[in-house]
């Protein structure tokens, strides 16, 4: 018995039918010859034609890109591939071809364009040239949509990747290698290389997200066309992964999705109108982070296509966002003002509730009328759930069996929220359970969770400890606001908890005993959610019940929660708009440049510039900081400055001028030196790791190689105030800070 495979998929039954009738009238001896012989015919047929691939290969484009970039100031060239997909000459790619990141001090930043080539028909006598500018784009799904003006160009049509399979035939166009294959000023050929679906990757949701091929795609192919056998497009390379034949395209229904409000069929003007109503009205506008001035409600021309816009007012955080301009763009933007909250820690037992005080209302009865009842029995449901994964959607929960899991066991936070972000006083009941047993294991129930951030009730296995914590987004991290052992161990069953909030009153309930009562401020109001972190947690028999609304509550009631440690972190990237970017000359809003995973400040001259945080006043603290400096001019310094408030400061100064460390308080408009050290060696030019910790009237500076500053004296200022970086003469890259208490600081 013979089967014929061709490109991995067996051939009908009706054709291997005749295929056996042929073979039974041929000669043993030259049966596998010609069994050969039909294999190959029958692969043949799922070739694609030459005039399919002469139509796509006139589709193709190879795009070089140029880049002026500011932290070096060079001119960085890249390339990559795109195609047409309008007759009116609009080209797709990866946004990744029009928009890399550069590596400095090993942190990518995104380089600014300076100028886009695409080339039709490149590498033939027939290449013609067009300056492109990028319209739209997608920056989680690496697209991006250019406008070239070519007329009449030839174009691919949208083909139906959700009618692919594993091991269906597909070709990918592009231009490896870029110009290493260039024919004189032609520039370089296209490569055509055939290949088959691997896999179709889905969400948990079931949609396409990203389609495995294992045809050759090299540096050089990205944003080239994936097509089918008919010359449809179904996707877009992305990416390679390692030296492997694990190659991702993204699906054509993302394209789909970026150009679905996009007029493609008519020219586009050179300039728009962006029209902004902005409060507080006299902030300042940039567009690619160049300053533009004050923007009136008669608004201004900006060029057309994909910008980055920002807002920036001493006294609020940025606002900053990258869209699409095109004809016109109405924006109201409402600046926020600068939180200020203070993290102080105070003495021991301070801030506990007074003796008297009242009591947090017990769990609701079952029977009391429900916001939400949730039996976790249809796993559907799950899909209408927002996911947060480390700052991120990525979906990690599922529905089984009648109970809602978590099935990754790292120490990544995974958070899931339901309900309504207008709820405010209600009570959270549900059942958990932590099935994996690690160092720190812990899960629990959010309430009144939202932009900023939410509530958690948690309980920690290893330790049998329970937690009230406020966890914020925006800069990622915790207040731990109280914390008790249980006096009971967490083992494998099944726990009741409660979350009560109404007004200003919180109240966390397990096994129907009180376990916390306190007044926080941080949120009124929000959705709920579960919480899981190394510890594979379940959920079941989820009711929130409505309260009334508390009533007033007296002076004598009970106080805020004593803080009992704290920790956040930044990494710097543009959704960063809690810090103030100014010069000091004039306190004028001056943005650092924000990349992926860090901010560079890029002047060298003797100019002053600084950037404080404005979410939270610091008192007392440990930052750890990973900077990278450059080498600087003569002149060049870096300072850390902390509990900055008007004219009040501490600052350490790293000046290569006199070559010293030196601790400065400034107080009531006089300047003192409190502290001088020798400068390290290895400050500037150099990439290094620092520990500051506050506490008091104590000051200490680290680094990897152990003490470089320490003081203890009745200069520092007293109150808590912000955080500032400042740099002149030098180059600067912040690529990291976590500043938390001192107490949890190891």
């Amino acid at each position: 018995m013979y089967c014929i495979i061709c490109s991995g998929k067996p051939l009908a039954e009706p054709f291997l039918n005749g295929v056996m009738v042929l073979l039974s009238f041929i000669p043993p001896l030259c049966r596998l010859p010609a069994l050969c012989l039909l294999a190959a015919s029958a692969a043949f047929c799922q070739d694609i034609g030459r005039e399919i691939v002469g139509k796509a290969k006139a589709a193709a484009v190879y795009i070089e890109v140029k880049h002026a970039f500011p932290l070096t100031g060079e001119e960085v060239p890249t390339s990559g591939s795109g195609y047409f997909i309008s007759a009116r000459g609009h080209v797709v790619t990866n946004y990744h071809v029009i928009q890399p990141s550069l590596a400095v001090y090993n942190i990518s930043f995104p380089a600014p364009v300076s100028s886009i080539r695409v080339v039709k028909n490149s590498g033939t006598a027939e290449h013609r040239s067009f300056s492109a500018r990028v319209l739209f784009a997608d920056e989680e799904n690496d697209l991006a949509v250019l406008s070239t003006g070519a007329s009449a160009a030839p174009h691919l049509a949208f083909g139906a990747p959700e009618k692919l399979f594993e091991t269906a035939p597909m070709w990918i166009l592009g231009y490896p290698f870029g110009e290493a294959f260039s024919v004189i000023e032609r520039g370089p050929e296209i490569t055509v290389s055939k290949g088959a679906v691997s896999a179709l990757r889905h969400d948990e949701r079931g949609a396409l997200t990203s389609i495995q091929i294992d045809a050759a795609v090299n540096p050089g192919n990205s944003g080239g066309p994936v097509i089918d056998g008919r010359g449809m497009l179904v996707g877009t390379v992305r990416n390679i992964l390692g030296t492997s034949r694990v190659n991702l395209a993204v699906p054509v229904g993302y394209l789909t999705k970026l150009v679905s409000n996009a007029t493609l069929d008519k020219p586009l003007p050179d300039s728009c109108s962006l029209d902004l109503s902005i409060e507080p009205s006299d902030a300042r506008l940039f567009v690619d982070w160049e300053a533009r001035g004050g923007v009136s409600r008669e608004g201004c021309a900006v060029a057309t296509g994909w910008h980055t816009l920002c807002i920036a007012k001493t006294g609020f955080e940025s606002w900053v966002k990258k869209l699409s301009c095109i004809e016109s763009v109405s924006e109201s933007v409402a600046l926020r003002p600068w939180l200020d909250l203070p993290l102080l820690l105070g003495p021991a037992g301070a801030g506990r509730a007074a003796a008297g005080a009242p009591v947090a209302p017990g769990p609701p009865g079952r029977q009391a009328t429900a916001l939400l009842a949730e039996s976790f029995d249809d796993a559907q449901r799950l899909k209408e759930w927002e996911q947060y994964t480390g700052g991120t959607d990525k979906r990690t929960w599922f529905i089984e069996n009648g109970k809602l899991h978590q099935f990754e066991s790292d120490e990544v936070l995974h958070a899931v929220y339901l309900g309504d972000t207008s709820w405010s006083d209600y009570a959270m009941s549900a059942r958990m359970r932590i099935k994996d047993q690690h160092d720190d294991s812990r899960a629990g129930l959010v309430v009144r969770e939202n932009a900023d951030g939410f509530y958690l009730f948690r309980v920690h296995k290893e330790t049998d400890k329970a937690q009230l914590a406020y966890h914020c987004k925006q800069p990622f991290g915790w207040f731990i606001l109280d914390e008790k052992k249980l006096g009971m161990d967490i083992g494998d069953g099944w726990y009741d908890a409660t979350v009560v909030v109404q007004g200003d009153r919180i109240a966390c309930y397990l096994q129907n005993k009180l376990v916390f009562s306190a007044r926080p401020h941080y949120s009124s109001r929000g959705r709920i959610g579960f919480y899981s972190v190394e510890s594979k947690a379940s959920f079941d028999s989820l009711v929130v019940s409505a309260l009334a609304p508390s009533p007033a509550v007296s002076a004598d009631g009970a106080a805020a929660p004593r803080l009992v440690s704290f920790w956040f972190s930044d990494f710097f990237t543009p959704k960063s708009t809690w810090w103030h970017a100014y010069t000091s000359a004039s306190d004028t809003p001056s943005p650092w440049y924000f990349g992926d995973n860090g901010c560079a400040q890029v002047h060298t001259d003797n100019v002053s510039r600084s950037m404080e945080f404005t979410r939270y006043l610091l008192g007392d603290f440990s930052l750890n900081l990973l900077v990278s400096l450059g080498d600087g001019t003569a002149d060049a310094s870096f300072a850390v400055g902390c509990r900055k408030s008007g004219d009040e400061a501490a600052t350490v100064r790293f000046s290569k001028k006199d070559g010293t460390l030196v601790l400065e308080s400034t107080r009531s408009g006089g300047k003192r030196t409190l502290k001088k050290r020798a400068l390290p060696s290895d400050i500037f030019g150099n990439t290094s790791r620092l520990v500051l910790t506050v506490r008091g009237n104590s000051l200490l500076l680290e680094n990897a190689n152990g003490p470089l500053l320490s003081y203890t004296g009745k200069h520092l200022p007293d109150a808590p105030g912000r955080l500032a970086f400042t740099t002149q003469g030098v180059r600067a890259v912040l690529h990291q800070i976590n500043v938390s208490s001192p107490a949890t600081s190891q």
